[in-house]
């Protein structure tokens, strides 16, 4: 049955807010929101704003408002879940650990360049075997007695240049360990921070989906009841308007027997007249 009573006179206002709240559900036709209660948009999608009343039953009506009161639950669930999961990913947490990590990753980076630096520079001149030989802080017996007879400068000089080659060397060797140390640590940075990336990634979108659904059920909230409001007050009118018709059809069938009744009688009045 159509609901064509919608129009009535003294009814415009519950039609305008039921064409309000259609409209209103309609807005969000292409957000995910509208995945709780397809059925809805299926409807509401073929009716157009002029003619929603000539498109829609009352059966239509019903079955629109009952599927939208029983979404508004499922929708207030899956709200409370993303709250739940968004705790872990608190703001402030997992921005200041991308900071934190990006920061490490500076001073490892600020380092690096430092040991390079230090590696560039040229290593001390390498000792012969000459100044190696002389320059044995611990000779044994026979090496010592050789060793007299050398000037005690010679194995000074030698001694002090194999020194600085030997410590500058095991200094290089720290660095480059050092350095492969740093590398090693920020590509685990790296890594950390790709996946603190994607976790903040996440939260974002997380977040864009509790606003949208919080802001979505509301809409659907105010819409249906609205819609359910305004509508059970146009269908008692509606039936009283049914009701009349019909009334008015049998009072016009009870006349017209009437009519024929009477038409009866004055030809059987006639017809004695007659006689």
């Amino acid at each position: 049955m159509k609901t064509n009573y919608l129009s009535a006179k003294n009814n415009s206002k519950a039609v305008n807010d039921i064409k309000e709240a259609i409209q209103n559900i309609l807005t969000l036709d292409e957000e995910a929101i509208s995945l709780y209660c397809p059925k809805v948009f299926n409807k509401l999608d073929k009716v157009h704003k002029n003619s929603i009343f000539e498109t829609l039953t009352e059966q239509d009506f019903l079955d629109i408002i009952n599927e939208l009161k029983q979404s508004l639950p499922k929708i207030s669930a899956d709200i409370e879940k993303i709250k739940k999961k968004l705790e872990p990913l608190e703001q402030r947490t997992l921005d200041d650990q991308g900071l934190r990590i990006m920061e490490k990753m500076q001073v490892n980076s600020a380092r690096m360049h430092s040991i390079q630096d230090q590696l560039k520079t040229p290593m001390p001149e390498k000792p012969g075997a000459w100044s190696r030989f002389i320059a044995d802080k611990n000779p044994g017996f026979l090496k010592s007695i050789f060793l007299f007879f050398v000037p005690q400068t010679a194995i000074e000089n030698a001694q002090k240049a194999c020194d600085n080659y030997d410590k500058e060397a095991i200094n290089r060797w720290n660095l480059t360990v050092e350095r492969r140390a740093l590398n090693s640590e920020n590509e685990k940075l790296k890594t950390s921070y790709h996946a603190s990336e994607k976790q903040i990634e996440q939260r974002d979108a997380m977040q864009q989906n509790l606003q949208e659904l919080s802001g979505g059920q509301l809409i659907l909230q105010q819409a249906t009841q609205q819609l359910e409001e305004h509508f059970n007050n146009l269908v008692p009118k509606a039936d009283a308007a049914r009701a009349e018709q019909q009334l008015d059809l049998k009072e016009l069938e009870e006349l017209e027997e009437l009519m024929q009744e009477l038409e009866g009688l004055d030809d059987e009045l006639q017809f004695s007249m007659e006689l």
